[in-house]
């Protein structure tokens, strides 16, 4: 619900490592709402003060001094499993980035509930990729196929465990979005939001590629219904400091936190 624009809103931001501080600093230099707390592991205390100087640091919700009207997660699967449901129990109208944790379906099934009895929503940022509108609206006319396709260069893929072509392409994975999410959870919430979206965990066709030739990532989706077809590409910088996630997604998160005072909404 949009706020009324004199209103700037007060956010808890979940996670401090490289999408929570790109947030940070867009925060502080500027904007339509205030941080007023955020929710970080040890050693992330100087960043927060550095960037953030008038917001609360805090390890748990029950030490937020008072509700939020938003919260918004960029720190992992882990947190949306264990900070998300005392979010939306306390009312807080929070969006996630880790879509890929809700592949569990008990955990979506909680937060679902738990959004309803608050009537308040859980919002799914879109993050590094786009055509989410359109392919929900060919989810109403009938979707009979979504594939999507995740290039990334070699130093996204470090810590996986697998063997990759150091001069070409590895097809890292082939599969449905569940098993994406969960064989791979830090390279596959695009493929989750986009199952999400479309055809549900087990019927979106996921291919993940580690690609020599690329500095970037590539989200690619491809999708058919009785409406007819469409094929999206995009192409995303990476975060300096983590190459398997796209600096774009931080961008996205931004767009939800201006949009809390606008009243026209793309």
């Amino acid at each position: 619900m949009p706020r009324s624009d004199t209103h700037r809103p007060s956010v808890l931001l979940i996670g401090y490592g490289g999408l929570g501080q790109l947030i940070g600093r867009a925060a502080g230099a500027g904007s339509n709402f205030d941080v007023v707390a955020v929710l970080a592991r040890p050693g992330r205390d100087a960043l927060v003060s550095q960037d953030l100087p008038g917001a609360k640091v805090i390890r748990a919700v029950s030490e937020l001094a008072t509700p939020v009207d938003f919260a918004i997660e960029v720190a992992g699967h882990t947190a949306v499993a264990e900070v998300c449901p005392a979010l939306l129990a306390m009312g807080i109208e929070t969006a996630i980035a880790s879509t890929g944790a809700l592949a569990d379906d008990d955990l979506r099934g909680r937060l679902e509930e738990l959004a309803r009895k608050a009537g308040t929503p859980l919002r799914l940022l879109p993050g590094a990729v786009g055509g989410l509108d359109i392919l929900g609206a060919h989810k109403l006319a009938g979707l009979t196929r979504v594939n999507y396709t995740g290039r990334k260069p070699l130093t996204a893929w470090k810590g996986a465990h697998i063997g990759l072509c150091e001069s070409g392409k590895t097809i890292v994975f082939q599969g449905t979005a569940r098993e994406a999410a969960r064989a791979f959870p830090a390279n596959a919430n695009v493929a989750a939001t986009i199952a999400l979206a479309g055809l549900g965990f087990d019927q979106t066709s996921v291919t993940l590629v580690a690609d020599a030739a690329l500095s970037y990532n590539v989200h690619g989706i491809e999708a058919e219904s009785a409406a007819g077809f469409f094929r999206l590409e995009a192409a995303a910088w990476p975060l300096p400091d983590n190459k398997s996630t796209s600096a774009v997604t931080g961008y996205s998160a931004l767009r939800t936190l201006n949009a809390l005072t606008t009243s026209i909404h793309l």
